[in-house]
């Protein structure tokens, strides 16, 4: 058992450490959105690139009949409106009703909006999903190209070297004469001469390529680097991230914007069982460093994953680890600097430790009488697969529960592999930062209902949902938070993804 934890933390750091090389969210780069455009409810799927420039994919299903076009359009946060490309049609999939697909090339890097319009007997209405793009990996030459390339190589350079000889022996001879052995001769000493010279083209061009491919993973895009610690703090313990990262306050760094009211979102999960959860928001004590009050959870590692919009409407997300240590005793004075009360949207929870083996997700206690049951199609969950994660809160009773709005939504999720290498923080609408869709809509070429429209309930009483296509099999843990009775209640679920 001691091994198995051993090799489990290891295994975590090792992805937190790899998740520098993610961007908004870790380990799942794809962007799901769920809304309206007008009249016609939508599901859109985004896959970026992950190189600069290249085609992002783009899918919408939309869920109301009558749709006679599809447009996507990319609009550069920099750019807006008037500077982006005319929208392309999107082409219905043969043998799926309401789906439509299409690929758009974002050219440069930082944050876009899709715009999506669908025409149809309802009329044309229109809405945006923010994205980022930007470089997060080097495209591999494949073996096939590699021989390929090769053998072109090797057909120039021995085509160029018979061309030099023909040249060297042939070029000033009547017709008809040929050369002899002393033309013939110096006809080789300038193939060899011009042989040397290929060598050490071919020689330069291997060096640039080096150059450029270390250029290019140079400019691979990664989260600010941030650490992590919690501190004792009167009777209580006191959470402050760093963000220690050296382009922070540079020439190209933005102001960070509140998301749902707040700078960031920080998620903290213990090490190795995860059976320790908190969702809180540190507020800037300093330039660079951001703190909060840190919940009443047990002592040990936790992951910590931070959500942060700047100005552009680019999302990130920062990892880091702490050792979180005991609570101090009640007897302790507080100290001069201890910090104030809680952010009232604050959230904790402790629950069972990730089970070594994982059945269905079956149904979570939220306390206070009420239950939270996963309510998504049966069977098992397929990696890389869009679905709809659908759960359902009851009271005591069996009868739906009454939600509030949480920030807003009716709902908040975070999403984690048990090895750490996929976090996401999902909104029934989605992925997607609606700090993002503040920042980036009033660049949008058209007017579209608000993006908020529809946070504030539920789709039917008691039930909440969020699209989602996970990104790799393996066990996950989900913790689904709702507001009750002016509570915020936690259900956790674990779930084995094929």
């Amino acid at each position: 058992m001691k091994a198995s934890v051993r090799v489990r933390a290891a295994a975590v750091l090792a992805a937190l450490l790899l998740s520098a090389a993610a961007a908004a969210h870790v380990g799942s780069p794809d962007t799901f959105f769920a809304g309206a455009a007008g009249p016609y409810a939508v599901r859109v799927t985004i896959r970026p690139p992950g190189v600069v420039p290249g085609l992002a994919e783009i899918s919408v299903r939309v869920e109301s009949a009558g749709v006679r076009r599809v447009t996507i359009r990319p609009i550069p946060f920099d750019a807006g409106p008037t500077g982006a490309p005319p929208p392309d049609t999107a082409k219905a999939v043969a043998g799926q009703p309401g789906l439509y697909s299409g690929a758009l090339w974002l050219m440069t890097e930082g944050a876009y909006t899709i715009e999506i319009s669908v025409e149809g007997d309802a009329g044309t209405g229109g809405t945006a999903v923010p994205i980022a793009s930007l470089a997060t990996r080097v495209l591999p030459m494949g073996r096939g190209l590699f021989f390929l390339v090769l053998s072109f190589a090797v057909f120039l350079v021995a085509g160029g070297l018979a061309i030099v000889f023909a040249a060297a022996s042939e070029s000033t001879l009547p017709p008809g004469e040929k050369p002899g052995i002393a033309r013939r001769r110096a006809a080789a000493v300038t193939t060899a001469v011009a042989g040397a010279v290929f060598l050490l083209l071919l020689f330069g061009e291997s060096a640039w390529s080096s150059r450029l491919r270390r250029s290019s993973e140079g400019r691979i895009f990664r989260p600010y680097r941030a650490s992590a610690l919690v501190r004792a703090e009167g009777t209580g313990r006191v959470l402050r991230l760093t963000i220690d990262d050296p382009s922070w306050r540079t020439a190209s760094w933005r102001p960070l914007v509140p998301d749902h009211g707040k700078l960031m979102h920080l998620f903290a999960m213990r090490e190795p069982a995860f059976d320790a959860f908190a969702h809180v928001h540190p507020a800037a004590v300093s330039d660079r460093a951001f703190e909060a009050p840190f919940p009443a959870l047990p002592a040990g590692t936790y992951s910590i994953f931070a959500d942060v919009t700047d100005e552009t409407g680019l999302s990130q997300t920062l990892t880091a680890r702490a050792d979180v240590p005991a609570a101090p005793a009640a007897s302790v004075p507080p100290s001069a600097g201890v910090f104030a009360a809680p952010d009232p949207d604050d959230s904790s929870r402790v629950s069972p430790p990730l089970p070594p083996v994982i059945g269905s997700p079956g149904t979570s206690d939220l306390g206070g009488g009420l239950a939270m049951t996963w309510a998504s199609p049966a069977g098992p969950v397929l990696a890389g697969r869009e679905t709809t994660l659908r759960f359902l809160v009851r009271d005591a009773g069996g009868r739906p529960a009454a939600l509030q709005p949480y920030m807003g939504m009716p709902a908040h999720a975070a999403v984690l592999r048990d090895d750490g290498s996929v976090f996401i923080h999902l909104h029934p609408m989605g992925t997607i930062s609606m700090a993002s869709l503040d920042v980036l809509g009033a660049r949008r070429a058209t007017e579209a209902p608000s993006p908020h429209a529809g946070h504030s309930s539920a789709a039917a009483p008691g039930a909440v949902s969020f699209p989602y296509a996970f990104p790799k099999p393996g066990p996950y843990r989900l913790w689904v938070q709702v507001r009750s009775g002016g509570e915020v209640r936690t259900g956790v679920f674990d779930v084995l993804i094929r």
